[in-house]
């Protein structure tokens, strides 16, 4: 892992123009950013090495939670990979 994939922000934000206007708002700011098209695609970029990870919060509803789980579940005591789940409401 480089230290430039250490501190990438990676995106899954399938719907509408989340994704790209994430990231361009991110990148003017100096971050490293890679979109993600599919949960695969993110779990993957995630286990070769990055900073933290922004979804939203329907992808979590299609399975990607719990391939998620198992790689957190999998991770050291001290680990503390930040992730941003972004939701379109509150849910009761």
């Amino acid at each position: 892992m480089t230290a430039e994939m250490s501190e990438q922000v990676l995106i899954l934000a399938p719907r509408g123009r989340d994704a790209e206007l994430t990231s361009v708002l991110l990148s003017r700011h100096g971050f490293s950013v890679a979109t993600c098209v599919t949960g695969a695609d993110l779990v993957s970029r995630i286990r070769a090495g990055a900073g933290c990870a922004i979804v939203t919060g329907e992808v979590l509803d299609r399975g990607l939670q719990q391939e998620l789980s198992a790689w957190l579940a999998a991770q050291p005591p001290w680990s503390d990979f930040p992730f941003i789940v972004l939701t379109s409401g509150v849910r009761a």
